[in-house]
């Protein structure tokens, strides 16, 4: 086993030690478009016999319009589901949201058109980071699209466009995300929740030495009841893997 895959295995034990099973996670390494052959979430939403709506994502979203580089768009054909998955079907290089009730057969739900990698939060929700410039200092942001209804939101908005930049986890009720920024000068890891947007831990500059898909990677989880964040990633120390365990709520 690899240093950095024992790392990464490590991180996943220590929040599940702390509190149960990891939540959600977006791992990606860079903001630039999916390439064709990217790969894609085939985690589907926990099963619920009475679904119950699901808490407001962020109460204080930004009211700054997505903009035009950074945008994501759906068309539906079909109604939420209990059971989804982004995913890009055989043969395809389109992103679809898709119902895998009948994981064998999945059901497509939604076409999502853009060049960013959506993640999904709940039943309609799905988010992306994207940046203007990758691997150059410019715009980033965070943002959210109701695939059914259209309405989007920027949740963050930064300087940033370099290694990790914004890679981003969302709480288990979705009260709360946390999200990485990378510039020229710095990388912070920021939890954003109701109560505003803090830094709650700050690292050196990746070095310019480039990605090697071999031995870079980075990790950002919440433990499933919310008080604990992982986070472990290569970049920021030349290829030493740094781990980070937060409490986030007392």
């Amino acid at each position: 086993m690899s240093l950095r895959t024992g790392l990464l295995a490590l991180a996943a034990v220590m929040v599940l030690a702390a509190c149960g099973t990891t939540t959600n996670v977006a791992v990606r390494t860079t903001p630039s478009a999916l390439p064709p052959s990217g790969s894609a979430s085939t985690s589907p939403s926990s099963p619920s016999p009475s679904p119950s709506p699901s808490p407001s994502p962020l109460p204080t979203a930004s009211a700054v319009s997505v903009p035009s580089w950074a945008t994501l768009s759906a068309s539906c054909t079909g109604s939420p589901s209990a059971h989804e998955a982004v995913v890009m079907m055989q043969g395809s290089n389109s992103k679809v949201l898709a119902d895998v009730t009948d994981a064998a057969h999945p059901r497509t739900l939604c076409t999502i058109k853009g060049n960013w990698v959506p993640q999904l939060v709940t039943q309609r929700m799905v988010s992306w980071s994207a940046t203007q410039n990758p691997g150059q200092t410019g715009p980033s942001v965070l943002a959210t699209l109701d695939v059914f209804s259209g309405a989007t939101a920027v949740i963050a908005n930064w300087q940033g466009g370099f290694w990790m930049d914004g890679v981003h986890a969302w709480s288990p009720d979705e009260s709360a995300i946390a999200y990485v920024t990378s510039s020229a000068s710095a990388v912070n890891l920021h939890l954003l929740s109701g109560g505003g947007d803090r830094t709650i831990a700050t690292y050196g500059s990746v070095p310019g030495r480039g990605f090697n898909p071999d031995e870079d990677s980075a990790y950002l989880g919440f433990s499933s009841d919310g008080k604990y964040l992982a986070l472990v990633e290569t970049f920021t120390s030349g290829g030493a893997a740094h781990l980070q365990i937060r409490k986030t709520k007392d």
